[in-house]
């Protein structure tokens, strides 16, 4: 007859980095895990579906166009776009990119690529048109130079042109476009913002009313980084973020004899707001969320108010490399109904982890995954991101470090074509002693058997880490017992090892390798006393 005690193994959603491990109830450490119903679950795989170039993937923007997505390509330089089936379906080596780089391009390493769809009711342009503005200010916010906007039809694949203003000349900005239907906005330099003429017979053209004055506001008192549409509104209304301020602007539309004419107004949200990088802006429907260069998270459901995060805001700020955050990105995982963030960690220049925050569940977790850019599942069924370090690929000129293009959330293994390889997944559950449980005995835990209840498509193992005192997790002196290897038949794994803290490691590195975690049963018994 034995004494075990038996519980569940459970720790609470989330990966805790901030604080001490002993003191975290939620997992301690994991890669490519979240959480689905409060328990961890490998993230997807995913496919690369571009090749690339040797030169990095610094923005992407998809676009639909008949039974088709366009994926447009901003690099250093060169403006290109690759075309993708609506169902999804992919083959790599049948993908070639058409590029439509503008003459005279100045090719730059810290370019970067603001993108948009135009669309008019006038004869001119009877199809959408891709809008990019290209500018070097991928390493400085407050960069203010800058850079032409450029536009072509999505119809064709002609080198896209410039937009040229009969009085003001080239139309440039330094901090991007947005669409707020019916204008195109730019923004960027002391505040300012200048929108075409969308009654004008050359509506892209056209930029300046009959006396040659532009069609500009000022809306801050420094240079605006980012801007994006308010859906819903009864009048086209933009939301936008300067160094130091959030604002919001409002046209009004009066029609007379065919003709709308439009009052502006804008409305201060918030002064002395911060913002870290230009894409590091995600809205879902009416909520804006955003990273801030104070250490905050922060959202807008139409009061400015923190983001709260006690799981890794101090960690991530810490191994953030601050001299490249504006490498930043965000996007939203409709999926999971989760925020992710892109960042450069350590001495990276490129982009290394992420971070993410589930809305429904209000905890974070993180993973290393490098990425430059990417966009949302949307028009698109699945999120597509550049990678951040290059892949070496065999060409006719012998082996290239390529920059891939890839869709997310596919499968479970990292796929290139024929070949398949295994994407690696573990987590880590909170530390587990008897000091903490009724009765308070100093004693420590004899670890007998773990009873799984995870749903894998492949083995598994499973590492029983003993620490005599919570120190021994960061100076070396953990003892690891197994690993011990395990499938979806597994009934139960004996053990005989022995911890006053305890903690179990569980991974997943085989191809089709995929995990649901489920209610893993502990069974335990007092063992030696604490010496």
């Amino acid at each position: 007859m034995n004494n075990y005690q038996c519980q569940v193994l459970t720790s609470n959603p989330g990966i805790q980095r901030d604080g001490t491990v002993y003191a975290s109830a939620s997992f301690i450490d994991g890669q490519w895990a979240r959480f689905y119903l409060g328990v961890p679950r490998k993230i997807g795989g995913y496919e690369a579906i571009d090749y690339g170039t040797e030169e990095i993937i610094r923005n992407i923007y998809l676009a639909p166009y008949n039974n088709t997505i366009q994926i447009y390509i901003g690099r250093q330089d060169s403006f290109s776009y690759i075309s993708l089936p609506l169902n999804g379906a992919t083959n790599i080596e049948a993908v070639a990119e058409i590029t439509r780089t503008p003459a005279g391009l100045t090719a730059n390493v810290n370019n970067t690529w603001s993108m948009e769809l135009y669309t008019s009711t006038n004869d001119l342009y009877p199809n959408e048109q891709i809008i990019a503005q290209v500018c070097p200010n991928g390493l400085s916010l407050n960069n203010s130079t800058t850079g032409p906007i450029y536009y072509g039809s999505i119809a064709n694949s002609n080198s896209l042109t410039p937009i040229v203003d009969a009085n003001l000349g080239p139309i440039t900005c330094s901090g991007g476009v947005v669409f707020i239907a019916p204008f195109l906005v730019a923004f960027g330099n002391n505040g300012a913002i200048i929108r075409n003429d969308p009654n004008a017979t050359d509506s892209l053209n056209t930029w300046s009313d009959e006396t040659g004055a532009p069609y500009s506001n000022t809306i801050a008192n420094t240079k605006i980084i980012a801007g994006k549409t308010v859906i819903g509104s009864g009048n086209p209304t933009g939301i936008f973020w300067s160094l130091n301020s959030l604002t919001r602007i409002t046209w009004t539309g009066t029609t007379i004899d065919g003709v709308t004419v439009y009052d502006f107004a804008n409305t201060p949200i918030q002064e002395g707001t911060s913002i870290i990088s230009a894409n590091c802006v995600i809205n879902i429907q009416q909520t804006y969320y955003w990273i801030g260069n104070d250490e905050q998270f922060w959202m807008y459901d139409g009061v400015v108010q923190i983001l709260p995060n006690t799981f890794n805001r101090r960690w991530f700020f810490d191994n953030l490399n601050k001299a490249y955050s504006t490498r930043i990105f965000g996007y939203y995982d409709s999926s999971y109904n989760e925020l992710k963030w892109y960042a450069p960690f350590g001495e990276a220049t490129e982009n290394t982890h992420f971070i993410a925050y589930s809305i429904d569940g209000q905890y974070w977790y993180d993973s290393a995954n490098g990425r430059s850019c990417g966009v949302a599942a949307g028009i698109y069924s699945k999120p597509i991101l550049a990678d951040a370090q290059p892949t070496i690929i065999n060409t006719r000129r012998g082996p290239q470090p390529y920059y891939l293009l890839w869709k997310h959330e596919t499968g479970v293994d990292k796929v290139i074509g024929t070949e398949i390889n295994a994407i690696p997944a573990n987590f880590t559950h909170r530390i587990f002693d008897i000091c903490s449980q009724p009765g308070n005995e100093n004693r420590l835990l004899r670890n007998r058997r773990v009873e799984v209840d995870i749903n894998t498509t492949s083995p598994m193992s499973l590492s029983v880490i003993n620490l005599m005192w919570a120190a021994d997790w960061y100076n070396g002196n953990a003892i690891t017992d197994g690993p011990f290897l395990f499938d979806r038949s597994t009934q139960f794994i004996d053990m005989a090892s022995q911890g006053r803290l305890v903690t179990f490691k569980f991974e997943s590195n085989s191809i089709g390798g995929d995990f649901q975690g489920g209610k893993t049963l502990y069974d335990w018994e007092i063992g030696d006393v604490n010496p």
